[in-house]
């Protein structure tokens, strides 16, 4: 066979067809709520995150579709977790066993019967298939995503019509005990935190009673308390007083994209929005790597997001704006308002203003 015949053989060579086994984590759903697919897929990726491709296409009761991606999740076992140093020099690390994990989330926003079709792909093959899930009112009524006010753009609704008033909160995010997650982290501001010398001795009571970390609470009573203070809005921003995602646009983390799944979803349980900051004090230069981590972002948390933060404290070109906030506003079914830092309310696309007081500037 000569060169070019044997080059035609191989292109002409079938695709595999994978070995993938999928499950939904349910059947029925309330409007508004998370619906999501696991797929396990055993192979030997050099890079889980970035050698499979996951879309699944998505039709509502009245016929309307949607796309979401999958993403690379790990595995259902917990991993094992490595200690070392101290202070400021501790670090901790997450080591799994198995990496056969991935996921795709939705947020259904109408109630009755939707469909869907999934496709899973590497370098050498591919797999699909097909099922349905009902949407229904839940026991507690879900309003939706926050949106601008139809008349009056310095107001907020819900996609129900019903007002939003933010009030929000940041804090540190972190797994400085090597738990494997951040609720264990929580602490509020007052006279029993433990982790502060000279405060008086906590009364009795389970709430008092410390846990893994130096601090007394854990991320529902966080949570619980500062709801019920009138605070409604979670502003989460990775390496910004907070655990990175990656180490660089190339590697990115496993178990850290986990601990965020799990703060996010206590934060929705407490009646809580969510600003996300995409990054933090990371660098942004490569637009390709910078887009593919955002696709990850959206299809991972998107159904939990209501305000899109593109960079915290960054000052970048007025073009890499004009490519990055369309871009998301294309892969991100739910369109939420997007915002930056430093703020640049006057570029197109730019939603929302969110300035930084720094506590030295005039307060007009």
């Amino acid at each position: 066979m000569n060169r070019a015949g044997l080059l035609l053989a191989l292109l002409a060579a079938p695709a595999l067809a994978l070995d993938v086994q999928v499950s939904a984590h349910a059947d029925r759903v309330a409007r508004y709520d998370l619906f999501e697919l696991s797929f396990v897929h055993e192979n030997d990726y050099a890079e889980p995150f970035f050698d499979v491709t996951i879309d699944v296409r998505l039709t509502s009761p009245t016929g309307k579709g949607c796309d979401v991606g999958g993403f690379y999740y790990g595995s259902e076992e917990k991993p094992r977790i490595r200690v070392e140093g101290e202070g400021r020099s501790r670090r901790v690390e997450y080591q799994y066993k198995k990496h056969d994990l991935w996921k795709a989330r939705f947020a259904p926003d109408e109630t009755g019967t939707w469909s869907y079709e999934w496709t899973l792909r590497d370098a050498g093959g591919s797999a699909k298939g097909s099922g349905a899930f009902e949407c229904v009112e839940g026991r507690v009524r879900l309003r939706g995503f926050v949106r601008q006010h139809p008349k009056n753009p310095f107001r907020w609704v819900f996609d129900d019509g019903a007002p939003y008033n933010p009030i929000g909160l940041q804090d540190g995010v972190f797994d400085n005990q090597g738990t494997g997650s951040t609720l264990s982290e929580a602490a509020l501001e007052g006279p029993f935190r433990m982790d502060r010398e000279g405060r008086p001795v906590a009364p009795a009571g389970a709430m008092y009673q410390p846990g893994p970390s130096h601090n007394p609470l854990n991320g529902d009573v966080y949570f619980r308390r500062y709801g019920r203070c009138g605070f409604n809005l979670f502003r989460f921003s990775q390496k910004n007083f907070s655990l990175e995602l990656y180490d660089d646009l190339d590697h990115w983390r496993v178990h850290e994209s986990r601990m965020v799944d799990e703060l996010l979803l206590h934060a929705r349980k407490y009646g809580f929005r969510v600003m996300y900051g995409l990054f933090g004090y990371q660098a942004v230069d490569d637009r390709e790597k910078v887009k593919r981590f955002v696709k990850y972002s959206v299809d991972r948390w998107g159904a939990y997001v209501d305000v899109w933060e593109l960079l915290n404290e960054q000052r970048v070109a007025d073009d890499w704006y004009a490519e990055m906030t369309p871009y998301v506003r294309s892969i991100d079914p739910y369109r939420p308002p997007i915002t930056t830092s430093w703020e640049r309310p006057e570029l197109d696309g730019i939603e929302v203003n969110a300035p930084h007081w720094y506590e030295n500037e005039d307060e007009r």
